[in-house]
């Protein structure tokens, strides 16, 4: 049971959204507890957790006595109210650069890319394939031109960034497609940068506690 002082992600490991979550709290060293909702067993559309968000999505944060859902403004909460090791610049127009980047993934790329979103699309398999490939490859190449104006070490300058964090579970989920990431030169360096920081590790849906062992340890 939790308590006025837990911090408790509502997460499944594969989940880009959640991840995102994910990679903030272990980025801030803050610690949490995990409640796993497993989605493809619809765990999200029992009773008890549509109480907790009505939309019937994960990532949900309970953290000081209240629930918060929707990963933007979840971990837009955690940086205003932990400050430390911020992932939002404090600068408003470095600021705007973060979340531009931010957008084409969560607003485009997420939503489109989504299985279930396919499926609305076509029953069958090729032609779900080749929807979203068409929608990865648009928005893969505007995040590719944005980081070429943007980018240092890491998406925004060299600062780890909140577009860090959702750009990293995107490229992972991404490989089910089999892209040719080499025309994503820009993403493809940001991202083996990510993934060599402890943090990135520790919330990676391959070493996540849930990840099927088939793809356990696969954060390339």
């Amino acid at each position: 049971m939790a308590t006025s002082d837990s911090i408790v992600l509502y997460d499944f490991f594969a989940s880009n959204c959640a991840w995102r979550v994910r990679n903030v709290l272990h980025w801030k060293g803050i610690p949490y507890e995990t409640r796993s909702v497993n989605l493809l067993a619809g765990e999200q559309h029992k009773p008890a957790f549509l109480k907790i968000n009505p939309y019937g999505a994960v990532p949900v944060l309970y953290i000081d006595n209240r629930f918060i859902t929707q990963s933007v403004a979840i971990c837009e909460y955690l940086d205003e109210t932990r400050p430390e090791k911020r992932v939002f610049p404090e600068d408003p127009y470095e600021k705007a650069q973060v979340r531009r980047i931010v957008e084409i993934i969560n607003s485009y790329l997420v939503p489109l890319q989504n299985p279930t979103t396919a499926k609305k699309h076509s029953n069958d398999p090729e032609e779900q394939l080749a929807w979203s490939m068409d929608f990865f490859t648009k928005g893969f190449t505007v995040v590719e031109k944005l980081l070429a104006e943007t980018s240092g070490r890491y998406s925004v300058g060299d600062d780890v960034t909140f577009a860090d964090m959702a750009l990293v579970p995107q490229v992972w989920r991404a490989k089910r497609l089999k892209p040719d990431f080499s025309r994503f030169p820009n993403i493809m360096r940001v991202y083996k940068e990510l993934l060599q920081l402890e943090a990135f590790g520790k919330a990676h849906a391959a070493n996540h506690k849930d990840c099927p062992e088939d793809i356990r340890g696969d954060v390339c």
